[in-house]
């Protein structure tokens, strides 16, 4: 008899532990599933975030100058010696101002170079006497 109760003790106990198993499986399968659909969603607006940020940025930097900028680039075309302006002012963006402005202050002569090779300054003609 006591065989009896112990070999019903003992079956009990090994079906708990199946069924308990088995739910946290599916649970952990479920979880991990729901995880993995947020990561990806994660990661898709991190690209898209990346993707605008960049996009903004040379958007900002292909604007056009206003007046008072252009003025502002004409004067500073005008104290470079060796260079005068060989494209048309009203094609001048904000980024060949910048790099106007980064000559102008720290003589940096790559950024005239790099003007140079877009077409925006050329070297003057040195008339010969």
């Amino acid at each position: 008899m006591l065989k009896k109760i112990l070999g019903l003790l003992v079956k009990n106990e090994t079906k708990i532990p199946h069924k308990v198993a088995e739910e946290t499986d599916s649970y952990q399968d479920k979880e991990n599933g729901e995880l993995l659909n947020r990561i990806k969603k994660l990661e898709e607006q991190q690209k898209e975030m990346i993707q605008s940020q960049t996009n903004k940025s040379e958007d900002e930097e292909n604007y056009f100058l206003t007046e008072k900028q252009k003025e502002y680039a004409f004067s500073i075309i005008e104290k470079i010696n060796d260079y005068e302006l060989s494209a048309d002012p009203s094609k001048l963006t904000i980024k060949d101002l910048n790099r106007l402005i980064a000559y102008n202050r720290y003589k940096n002569v790559g950024a005239v170079v790099n003007l140079e090779k877009k077409g925006i300054l050329k070297k003057k003609q040195k008339v010969k006497n």
